[in-house]
């Protein structure tokens, strides 16, 4: 009778083991997925700092899956064809820069209504509320800060004298951190009673360079210029090589790039800076993970950026983002 009972009692443990088993096997195969359309596409060298920090992120946190997609190139109506794309999948999250609000807040509430978590990164939605899409939080640089201290080291740099005549580079039309960064460098200076112009540059190299090429030649007086865009750094330099005027025009670049900081160090840039790319990506995946696995609020803002790069912090900038590429990649991306 002993030994029927404890052999009955054996199988109960047994088969309740199994049970638990299984449903703490469910629970540890569950899977977050989170979407991320962006406009950092192949063309794009950050896209590396982006790849890394989302490959870094899902080995710490297995659980999640990360799916990203961009175009090789910006194009609204695709970035916006992918937020539609992430919103019908009815993913745990999506991640994405806030390129352009106006033509994103429409299927972006929507999704937000549907009760699908948005985090914003690298790009906010820079408008006041009531106006201001209704994600979790954002987490990246001001861009507006950016041109701004970029302004305030160039002003530096010429003291006590002043420049008198600066030309702010809009290298993408439309893209709100990049429009603000031209605005906030013409803003520093029109205080400091600078002359300063915002140029629409544009992203295609012939008519970039054409265009600051006929505003230099129109305006001798120009003699400060910032590219708002690594890619547009090279063209920008191009330019003022060909009309002479690498003595007499200073060049400020953004992005802690192989080829912005290897301006630096050349001495072709005066500055540029970082937003802390790795951070915004990281952390904006993880912010989403604890909104789900844990219900836990973000921050409304974590603002990674900018910091101002030149001579002085420029060599240690170099080796922590060779640590991050690798030597060889830090090489490869190097666009002079």
């Amino acid at each position: 009778m002993f030994k029927t009972c404890k052999s009955k009692l054996l199988i109960s443990v047994l088969l309740i083991g199994i049970l638990l088993c299984g449903v703490f096997n469910v629970y540890a195969q569950e899977k977050y997925v989170f979407y991320f359309p962006s406009h950092i596409g192949a063309g794009d060298p950050n896209l590396r700092v982006w790849t890394i920090a989302i490959e870094d992120f899902e080995s710490r946190y297995p659980e999640v899956e990360v799916k990203y997609f961009a175009t090789a190139e910006f194009d609204i109506r695709q970035f916006k064809e992918y937020v539609e794309t992430a919103i019908a999948a009815n993913p745990d999250g999506i991640i994405l820069p806030i390129v352009q609000p106006e033509a994103i807040e429409e299927p972006l509430q929507r999704a937000i209504e549907q009760g699908i978590p948005v985090m914003a990164v690298n790009i906010d939605d820079p408008r006041p509320q009531p106006d201001k899409i209704d994600y979790l939080g954002y987490i990246g640089e001001s861009g507006y800060k950016t041109g701004w201290d970029l302004g305030e080291r160039v002003l530096k740099e010429f003291a006590p004298n002043k420049p008198k005549h600066v030309v702010s580079e809009v290298a993408l039309l439309g893209h709100v951190c990049i429009e603000a960064r031209a605005q906030g460098f013409v803003d520093v200076m029109e205080e400091n009673g600078v002359k300063a112009t915002r140029l629409a540059t544009g992203d295609k190299e012939s008519e970039a360079k054409a265009l600051l090429t006929s505003f230099i030649m129109a305006n001798p007086d120009v003699d400060v210029v910032l590219s708002t865009a690594t890619y547009a750094t090279p063209w920008t330099w191009s330019v003022l090589e060909n009309l002479n005027k690498t003595n007499d025009i200073t060049m400020v670049t953004v992005d802690a790039s192989p080829t912005s900081l290897e301006a630096v160090i050349d001495g072709k840039a005066l500055a540029t800076h970082s937003q802390n790319m790795y951070m915004q990506v990281y952390l904006g995946l993880e912010m989403l993970y604890f909104y789900n696995a844990y219900g836990m609020d973000p921050p409304r803002e974590i603002l990674t950026g900018p910091i101002i790069i030149d001579k002085a912090n420029v060599e240690k900038w170099k080796n922590s983002v060779q640590k991050l590429w690798g030597e060889e990649v830090y090489k490869n991306n190097i666009l002079w």
